[in-house]
């Protein structure tokens, strides 16, 4: 579509504006902070952090960078620190501004509106005149959907005017020509192109936004309410988005797909069964350690520590898409919530979107602390860090030394048992090479303790190497061939990462080292905030051979117990596992295929 006619028409508009013209009709919702959909209370995470009397002062919070407009609303729009992609989306996108046109229709704000006004002007006149945007970014689809969304709010405020409503026209065009496809960027484009098109009347922008919205449901939620983004983050962002679009599309008068209500429905369950003991969600794929932002009893419940709303239902959760959560309890059984624990592991289709390449890893929260945690996520800067962040070195898996990952393999849940004390999981993959790798997961709910059963065969030997990343508050205080113990910050606990020889095993001299804080490469690092990088402490486990059987106990404890183990050979075939924990004994039986079971009734040794 050629553009050149409506920016000019554009400027013509600005030049003949010198006062703000409201139109009082299209106002009256807007006074009373009843925001059309997909305006001013869209996505406004950049508009929380900018309140209206800084940026009336020149003072605008773009990822923690201030003072980049003037005081008379003219703005550095080449402005970019640190050549951050982060940094120019939130500058492209406008909704700083948003304060300013919400606080703007109370009482006494007219200040306020004007200010708003004027950016939007000179954003115009700097971005869509005869020498083009300022940076290629200006036009990214998603800074483009954003900003269409805080022009339409500013709209709501002062009514059509013709600059304003001719820059939405060509808003429009570019969200029609420059799609970002079925993930939440081509959601943000298609609200802003619905409202848009209901808003200036433009039927074949209202069209096409609807047409992209009910073929994408199916793609982005699936039948359990699993969205395709593969972060655990951006599942509450995705629902909060079909939400807006569903509203958005009743106030244009368009009846929505059913599908869409049931699909919205069924989203929030996969952030309550996401989110830990300790009322921060699991952070896996680009994901931060965070309170999950869907408000539900549940989810209620795990943010208050159990002092308001309902606990949920069931110990395991398993989605198709590749996650399952597995927890001992909701607090409701002896065990209070914070000491309750919870794993998570990873499978499903290959790597897109925010997803990492994390399949088969493993996180734990167990006794009121994270143990094993994923790497994390420190924004979207395309450097070394965040290529870690991503990569298996970052995860909690089996890697294969030397052989390439491939990043689209799939994983699957090939079996999983619930017992009544007890939890089986068990995945399988032939990522590294067409290698086969197996992962068999048993999480001991009394008194909760993981064991890891990974296995893999080749025609030729391989090294075969497990990662597993210690939450920073744990420091290593023994090291040997075969565990690694690791004591927390206020000394009280301590976790045990253990390989356990089955018969016939022996675990060679150097298999185990400690790796934290290095940068050549990177490893022994985690992010579970953007901007944060922790020195962590990884346990690497390594095997060498055509064929891996590694055996390994995680168990958490009081820094005081004894914890020990020892394998024997059943007559059956079946290994069994004895793990001592201060006096009490627990036994587990591994089948010859790998199945893993709990054996044993709790009992105590009776004397020390």
């Amino acid at each position: 579509m050629h553009l050149r006619t409506p920016v000019i028409a554009i400027l013509a508009a600005l030049a003949f504006t010198t006062t703000i013209f409201i139109d009082e009709r299209n106002t009256v919702a807007s006074a009373r902070g009843e925001w059309p959909a997909g305006t001013c209370q869209f996505s406004n995470w950049v508009s929380d952090r900018n309140p209206p009397p800084a940026v009336m002062a020149g003072e605008v919070d773009i990822d923690g960078h201030p003072r980049i407009i003037t005081p008379r609303g003219g703005v550095n729009w080449r402005y970019d620190p640190t050549n951050h992609p982060s940094v120019r989306l939130n500058l492209f996108s406008l909704k700083w501004f948003e304060r300013l046109v919400t606080e703007g229709m109370k009482p006494n704000g007219g200040k306020l509106l004007e200010r708003a006004s004027l950016i939007a002007k000179d954003f115009v006149t700097n971005n869509l005149g005869e020498a083009g945007p300022v940076h290629p970014d200006v036009w990214e689809q998603h800074a483009t959907g954003l900003r269409t969304s805080a022009l339409l709010c500013l709209r709501a405020a002062i009514g059509g005017q013709p600059w304003l409503d001719q820059a939405l026209r060509v808003h429009a065009a570019h969200l029609a020509e420059d799609y970002a496809g079925q993930w939440n960027h081509g959601t943000v484009q298609d609200i802003a192109l619905l409202v848009t098109g209901c808003q200036l009347e433009h039927a074949d922008a209202r069209n096409l936004a609807v047409k992209r919205l009910t073929s994408a449901i199916d793609v982005q939620v699936d039948e359990q309410g699993v969205s395709n983004e593969q972060a655990v983050d951006y599942q509450g962002y995705l629902w909060r988005l079909w939400r807006t679009a569903y509203t958005a599309m009743q106030e244009c008068a368009i009846v929505p797909p059913r599908v869409i209500a049931e699909r919205i429905r069924l989203m929030p369950a996969f952030l309550e069964n996401a989110t830990q003991p300790n009322g921060l969600i699991v952070p896996l794929g680009d994901s931060h350690s965070v309170p999950p932002d869907i408000r539900t009893p549940v989810t209620r419940y795990l943010t208050s520590g159990g002092r308001e709303g309902k606990p949920g239902r069931g110990k395991s959760a398993t989605y198709a898409r590749g996650f399952v959560f597995g927890r001992t309890g909701w607090g409701t059984s002896g065990r209070l919530l914070k000491d309750e624990h919870f794993m998570s592991l990873r499978f499903g289709p290959g790597r897109i979107i925010h997803g990492h390449n994390d399949h088969m890893s493993l996180t734990y929260y167990g006794n009121g602390r994270d143990l094993i945690v994923d790497g994390g996520h420190d924004g979207y800067r395309p450097d070394a860090y965040r290529d870690y962040l991503r990569s298996p070195a970052a995860h909690n898996v089996v890697e294969i030394v030397g052989v390439r990952h491939r990043w689209n393999a799939p994983t699957r849940l090939t079996r999983k048992t619930l017992g009544p004390r007890h939890q089986f999981y068990e995945t399988t993959d032939r990522a590294y090479g067409g290698i086969s790798r197996t992962r068999g997961v048993l999480l001991v709910e009394d008194p909760g303790f993981l064991v890891v059963y990974d296995r893999g065969h080749d025609q030729q030997a391989r090294t075969w190497r497990a990662m597993w990343h210690l939450a920073p508050d744990f420091t290593p205080r023994r090291t040997s061939h075969s565990y690694v113990s690791a004591l927390s910050s206020d000394g009280t606990s301590q976790l045990l990462i253990s390989q356990v020889p089955l018969p016939g095993q022996s675990v060679p001299s150097g298999s185990t080292r400690v790796v934290r804080g290095a940068k050549d490469p990177y490893q022994g690092w985690v992010s579970p905030i953007e901007g944060q990088r922790l020195p962590a402490s990884t346990v690497m486990m390594q095997r060498r051979g055509k064929e891996l059987r590694m055996l390994t106990l995680i168990v958490p404890a009081a820094a005081h117990q004894s914890v020990s183990s020892s394998s024997t050979k059943d007559s059956d075939g079946w290994y069994r596992v004895t793990v001592r924990i201060g006096f009490y004994e627990h036994t587990i039986r591994v089948s010859p295929d790998g199945y893993m079971t709990r054996a044993d009734a709790l009992s105590c040794c009776k004397t020390k």
